[in-house]
């Protein structure tokens, strides 16, 4: 994640050209010629410049032969995505979509669709550009691209996210904003694209899921599906503090007050959450005996999550049927609770939580063996951070004011880079693309 620039793909003329064909891009208009010994001349129109989670459509307007639905997708990185990462969906032979897959390399990138002829193809040049999502103290949400980008930084327009929640969608293609007594769903591109706004009164906590969101409110839990149509299913619940879900979204984990041993004490409790056309909830479990967290993220496969509180930081294996209750000996007993993000490493899924006290970042993974929760690593910073958030696999970015940072923490020894992007103001809530 260093500052560099990678040039745009220079496309030519190839020798010896069978034909012309036209394929259209859905987006706004550009130009690009192209062509490979030896295969048909290229006409692309459309919108070269892509994000990650973005579902790019192909359509072949002039010429033959039409697609046999397989693509291949291969990023800067020499990285190879197939059918199972691009979500590939077919509309006869001269329509075709896919996916831009998260964890792909940001830079030139190049989609080879084949032909129905067997061993022809149609290569499609294409520029994979990752978003910072910032919503700042102005109640702005800012898309700032990560380098290399060829899409300049812009914002979320009609949104006014001051005090709201920011979740981001699993594939990273959709950000819901909760704010104003509403959610506001984006399609994130070249040019974001509104696709819902619904009425929701009273949201205190947000997680994405695949197509929608779950949320709390002081008084119920609602799911909502924005695609293929708005669907709605909610139940009565009090006290939420915050909620996560697994990357599939058929599971949620709901951190709360209450009370499980009837003494009139509140406890910090989780709940689990299967999630459906109807929602169902499992038996309150007590993290600990006081109710003060304020943090909690969960594994993509939902068998754990991570809760961060003012005394400890606490780790809750859920697979199996009974939890499993651990905590971290190094999260200091002082320590102030600032933001949880959930990454990938080496390691399997890592979570990052911070401690604004100390102004530091404690990087924790679970042991599966033995179901516990352990340190891997620190990072200590300069300045008080106001949010973070893991963008590509263990790639954490770093807000402080309105300034950005970033680490790899799949580092024994973590170092934090100041990039070269700014906001307009403080930063409140910050996600990236993964």
């Amino acid at each position: 994640m260093s500052p560099r620039q990678d040039p745009r793909p220079t496309v030519a003329h190839g020798a010896g050209l069978a034909g012309l064909v036209v394929l259209a891009l859905t987006g706004l208009t550009g130009l690009a010629l192209g062509g490979a010994c030896g295969e048909p001349e290229l006409e692309l129109r459309g919108t070269l410049d892509r994000v990650v989670g973005e579902t790019v459509q192909l359509q072949l307007v002039e010429g033959d032969p039409g697609f046999s639905g397989e693509v291949e997708l291969t990023d800067s990185e020499k990285a190879t995505f197939k059918a199972g990462a691009l979500k590939i969906s077919t509309s006869g032979d001269k329509k075709l979509s896919f996916l831009v897959p998260p964890a792909i390399a940001a830079g030139p990138a190049v989609a080879r669709v084949k032909r129905k002829d067997e061993d022809g193809a149609y290569d499609v040049p294409l520029q994979i550009n990752r978003l910072v999502v910032a919503a700042t103290s102005s109640g702005v949400v800012e898309l700032i691209p990560l380098t290399p980008s060829t899409l300049s930084a812009g914002t979320l327009p009609d949104v006014d996210a001051a005090g709201g929640h920011l979740a981001l969608s699993p594939s990273g293609g959709e950000v819901a904003v909760l704010a104003k007594d509403e959610i506001s769903v984006h399609a994130l591109g070249k040019t974001p694209r509104r696709i819902t706004g619904l009425q929701q009164t009273g949201g205190v906590a947000m997680a994405a899921i695949p197509d929608g969101v779950v949320i709390c409110t002081s008084s119920t839990i609602v799911v909502t599906k924005y695609a293929p149509k708005v669907e709605s299913a909610n139940t009565t619940f009090s006290g939420c503090q915050g909620v996560a879900a697994d990357a599939t979204g058929t599971i949620a984990v709901i951190l709360h007050a209450c009370d499980t041993n009837s003494d009139t004490v509140m406890e910090d409790c989780l709940t689990t959450m299967k999630l459906g056309s109807t929602i169902s909830l499992g038996t309150p479990f007590s993290v600990d005996g006081k109710a003060s967290a304020s943090y909690v993220a969960m594994r993509a496969d939902g068998k754990a999550a991570v809760v961060g509180d003012s005394e400890a930081l606490y780790g809750v294996w859920l697979d199996g049927g009974t939890a499993k209750l651990t905590s971290v000996p190094e999260w200091p007993q002082s320590a102030v609770p600032a933001g949880i993000s959930l990454g990938s490493s080496s390691l399997g899924d890592l979570f990052a939580v911070v401690d604004s006290y100390t102004q530091s970042i404690y990087f924790v993974a679970f042991q599966d063996d033995v179901k516990t929760l352990k340190k891997i690593s620190s990072l200590a910073l300069s300045e008080p951070p106001s949010a973070i958030a893991f963008g590509r696999a263990a790639e954490l970015l770093i807000a402080a004011g309105t300034k950005l940072y970033a680490t790899d923490a799949q580092f024994m020894n973590p170092k934090a880079t100041l990039l070269g992007l700014t906001t307009s103001n403080p930063v409140k809530a910050l996600l990236v693309q993964p």
